[in-house]
């Protein structure tokens, strides 16, 4: 079973895939933009990245793809531009019809652990406890691999940490794909 994760980000988007419930692949990429870019070459950058992922996934067969979805109370970056990465990128995995979940981020964080108000750090250092001496090399790594560990749950799949009540709690607030389920 292959679920990729991917917590989008102009910036730094992390994806992960995992299969029968173990890291296949992890890895980052975005680019810094600047307050006097313009539209042009900000549309530029976001098809980049929106290209850049596509081929980052296009040796998968993905059983399911777990995105994380909008942070609607964000403060920072250009909730224009990353709305139009997040939707750009499902667009791309609906083509190829792969089954697409949305993961709240604070559903994320409380999945993993325990807290849906847990920081970026926290996140990243409970996943460093799951696969012991598998290279996590970010934050958005980190979260890609948990909304990937949240997908591989949903279907039936097992991950290398005992399961807890919150696991399983936290996977009713997401937006499942009809029909997909162990």
């Amino acid at each position: 079973m292959l679920v990729g994760g991917i917590d989008p980000s102009l910036t730094n988007t992390g994806m992960a895939v995992l299969d029968n419930g173990q890291p296949v692949y992890r890895h980052s990429y975005g680019e810094d933009g600047h307050k006097t870019d313009t539209t042009l070459i900000r549309n530029r950058r976001m098809r980049g990245l929106r290209r850049y992922i596509r081929d980052c996934f296009a040796p998968f067969d993905l059983d399911l793809l777990v995105i994380e979805g909008p942070s609607f109370g964000s403060r920072y970056g250009n909730p224009h531009e990353r709305g139009g990465l997040y939707h750009a990128v499902i667009a791309d995995f609906d083509v190829r019809k792969v089954p697409i979940a949305i993961i709240p981020p604070a559903t994320r964080a409380m999945w993993a652990t325990g807290r849906g108000n847990a920081d970026k750090p926290e996140v990243f250092a409970e996943v460093k406890t799951w696969w012991p001496g598998v290279y996590v090399a970010n934050h958005d790594v980190g979260d890609a691999l948990v909304l990937a560990a949240m997908g591989t749950l949903w279907l039936g799949g097992e991950l290398p940490f005992v399961e807890k009540g919150r696991h399983r709690n936290a996977l009713e607030s997401v937006e499942w794909p009809k029909g997909v389920k162990a």
